[in-house]
């Protein structure tokens, strides 16, 4: 049971983003891969009020990319090309909630498939200033409100 009495948002968080059986290879009951289990907390008591404050954050496929979008807000979001091959995006995830709004930044660092190379130009930013100051380096994956 959920107790979202002062829950503003709720992000679920795993490893697993693969539909389709593989996660049992892993050791994983069926259906438990993020998007299956967001669907079924959508339903518990409680968490069925959240609406679209109810979000999930997946990994294991190597790629950085929203994945579901609710009303025209982000829902879903893949964070994993971190370094390994995949989709062949690199970057960092930065969520923010300052000022009464949700943000959700996306940093690329680069992109083989582009050949896009932005790591100098966004170490120096981050080094001279702070990532919430670089964002004209980001893309914007979520601004709600809270």
């Amino acid at each position: 049971v959920c107790v979202c009495m002062c829950v503003i948002f709720f992000f679920l968080m795993e490893i697993l983003s693969f539909p389709g059986g593989m996660q049992e290879s892993l050791g994983c009951k069926a259906h438990m891969d993020v998007p299956n289990a967001w669907e079924e907390l959508k339903t518990v008591p409680g968490c069925d009020k959240l609406g679209n404050k109810l979000k999930y954050i997946m990994g294991h496929t190597h790629c950085n990319q929203i994945t579901r979008e609710e009303g025209g807000l982000g829902t879903g979001f893949m964070v994993a090309g971190m370094g390994m091959g995949g989709c062949g995006n690199f970057g960092i995830p930065l969520i923010d909630s300052h000022n009464g709004t949700l943000r959700m930044w996306y940093y690329p660092i680069a992109d083989v498939t582009t050949h896009e190379d932005k790591y100098d130009a966004l170490l120096k930013c981050w080094q001279d200033k702070s990532p919430m100051q670089c964002t004209s380096l980001a893309t914007s994956w979520l601004q709600q409100p809270l």
